[in-house]
């Protein structure tokens, strides 16, 4: 008999997600709202979230995993909220989230099938390489690094029971630790056999890198030179408050794309806004200048995803002035490895 049994959160069960988020995070948790068991319904009903909890043999929850849809198109889903409950460990953790990741796994096959999803997402936190191995046995491959992705506070129990849990610890590391955000791994899980053959610009200083993870995702893409476009620079802003993250997207790509985004950069650099991220489309026209002007100004390379809106973009980060919590050998793949190399 399974240690675990997989169940959909309903009205059965959605008691036992705040209670596991407690155990993990105390009140600290990013999306607040989970503390609610009728948000959680309310959000699965809606169909913006799919959430499946490993129950154990006494019926309480000790993982979760949320299917999520946060991009402007459907067909892509992100992974969020895979968590496990600080007191279970061991063989027990691998063995609810290996139950979690394969449901979700069968759950998203059969999206695929019927035309409703094409790719999947999912960010790891480099803290736990557990996870990480899971989702890339389960054939996600890195496409990224998201440095300081999770701000230190969110993460401030569970970083209280490491400590309670290694008395070699002095306080004064745990503090340092605690003003630290978190760095995770961004992984893809493409469904390959649903695309068909289409072209995209890679632009020059990632070619050799954007080249590799499109091999490695399998995906039908050619490599294109840009087409001139006869058009103003488009951007859509958005802040999530909650993160101190600024996404700037590029909807139209036009000679003046070099200005308008060093605007931006200034605009919510000027702001403090911890992150910014800007998401330039790899079909809509010459990024390279963009690309070259934001490097100038102290970004760095993020991640590719497929399928954002309605083209594969490239995500590139700053850091306005923040302390990251992060080593190297928290990366479990070649490929986030490498990346991380070349962030240096």
């Amino acid at each position: 008999m399974s240690e675990f049994r997989i169940e959909t959160v309903s009205t059965d069960n959605v008691e036992q997600v705040p209670e596991l988020l407690y155990r993990g995070f105390g009140y600290s948790y990013t999306d607040s709202w989970m503390y609610k068991g009728e948000k959680i319904l309310e959000a699965s009903e809606s169909g913006r979230y799919l959430f499946l909890l490993a129950l154990d043999r006494a019926g309480r929850a000790r993982a979760i995993v949320a299917l999520r849809f946060p991009y402007p198109n459907r067909t892509v889903g992100e992974l969020g909220t895979l968590l496990t409950d600080p007191e279970t460990r061991g063989v027990k953790t691998g063995a609810a989230l290996k139950g979690l990741i394969n449901a979700i796994r069968e759950r998203t096959r059969h999206m695929a099938e019927a035309g409703n999803l094409r790719a999947l997402v999912s960010t790891e936190m480099t803290l736990h390489q557990a996870t990480q191995r899971l989702v890339h046995q389960a054939g996600f491959v890195t496409t990224g690094i998201y440095l300081g992705w999770t701000p230190a506070w969110a993460e401030r129990q569970r970083l209280q029971q490491i400590d309670s849990t290694s008395p070699h610890r002095k306080p004064a590391v745990y503090e340092q630790d605690f003003r630290k955000r978190r760095t995770e791994s961004v992984s893809v899980l493409a469904f390959w056999q649903l695309f068909r053959p289409y072209a995209v610009h890679l632009p020059g200083r990632f070619r050799p890198l954007l080249e590799e993870i499109y091999e490695r995702l399998q995906l039908p893409v050619s490599i294109v030179n840009p087409l001139p476009k006869d058009k103003s620079t488009s951007v859509e802003s958005h802040m999530d408050f909650t993160r101190s993250l600024a996404r700037i997207e590029v909807l139209e790509v036009g000679d003046d794309a070099p200005e308008v985004l060093r605007e931006q950069l200034q605009h919510y650099r000027n702001g403090l806004v911890d992150l910014i991220h800007f998401i330039l489309p790899l079909a809509k026209g010459d990024i390279d200048p963009s690309i070259e002007a934001l490097m100038s100004e102290g970004c760095v390379f993020g991640s590719l995803i497929p399928c954002y809106r309605d083209c594969d973009v490239v995500v590139l980060q700053y850091l306005n002035k923040v302390t990251v919590q992060f080593e190297e050998s928290q990366l479990f793949s070649d490929l986030a490895k490498r990346v991380y190399r070349s962030l240096r």
